[in-house]
């Protein structure tokens, strides 16, 4: 069995992850936002900064793959999500294939900024070929 830490700012992660054996939890406060169901701005942030993390994965509004953005609604939580790259070694977007229609108003990062995407299925060959030009790792 693996002994990995969770840091987590959101309210649904550190719930799945109380107490599981083996795994230490550490939760992040800053502001709340009803909108994320978790904690982000200066705050969060600053505590963020504190770590440094093998690998993040984190959600995402939409990705524009012919314009090398990923989005989200608030600057805040795209604040906090811009500090979880820096602070990362690898770091993965949690992808719905929905997010590929999907545009939130905020870009906070660009495709290739990411290690990966996990996605809960296949796309269409439309997809899948705009996903190549990106040299990043696509988990289905």
């Amino acid at each position: 069995e693996l002994s990995i830490t969770v840091v987590t700012n959101m309210i649904d992660v550190m719930l799945a992850f109380t107490g599981k054996n083996r795994i230490k939890l550490i939760f992040l406060g800053g502001t709340f936002s009803d909108g994320k169901d978790g904690f982000v701005g200066a705050l969060t942030n600053q505590e963020i900064r504190n770590f440094r993390f093998d690998k993040a994965f984190m959600g995402v509004v939409g990705i524009d793959l012919e314009g090398n953005s990923v989005t989200t609604y608030m600057a805040e939580d795209a604040t906090t999500k811009k500090a979880i790259l820096e602070s990362s070694n690898k770091s993965y977007m949690m992808l719905e294939t929905r997010k590929f229609a999907a545009e939130g108003n905020y870009v906070y990062a660009g495709v290739d900024d990411f290690t990966g995407a996990v996605l809960e299925k296949g796309v269409d060959a439309g997809v899948q070929k705009q996903m190549k030009a990106y040299p990043i790792e696509w988990i289905i």
